[in-house]
């Protein structure tokens, strides 16, 4: 049904976006990715598609393009916490303490008083310092 809508509307993301979740959940990864990508491209004015896909490449192992896909995200989305702390937790997973810590202090502007975001500021000063 889904790839009938998308033959009817191509241009539409938000059915490539439920296709790519339904292929998701029956763990076709390859062809998941392909219409997530697909969502992300055609929809790029809103930024769940792209924070999705995101996480989506990074649970395939692919922490670098995962990143590249948070980061443009996080420059057309600067308020999206989600993404940002995508963004904040994968370049500090990667040893990029430097601009973990700039993700995590915009973050942390927008979640004043938040424990995940306190904890992760922890995790990337003890790591920056030598002791992560």
């Amino acid at each position: 049904m889904l790839r009938s809508g998308i033959s009817v509307l191509p241009g539409e993301g938000s059915q490539q976006y439920a296709l790519g979740l339904l292929l998701l959940r029956t763990q076709r990864m390859d062809e998941a990715l392909n219409a997530l990508n697909s969502a992300y491209r055609l929809s790029p004015q809103g930024p769940l598609f792209g924070y999705v896909y995101g996480v989506a490449l990074d649970s395939t192992g692919a922490a670098s393009p995962a990143l590249n896909v948070w980061k443009q995200v996080a420059e057309r989305h600067p308020g999206h916490r989600d993404t940002l702390q995508a963004l904040a937790s994968g370049l500090y997973k990667l040893g990029d303490f430097e601009q973990s810590r700039v993700v995590a202090e915009r973050l942390a502007d927008l979640l004043p008083g938040r424990r995940s975001v306190a904890e992760l500021m922890e995790h990337i000063k003890a790591a920056a310092q030598g002791g992560g």
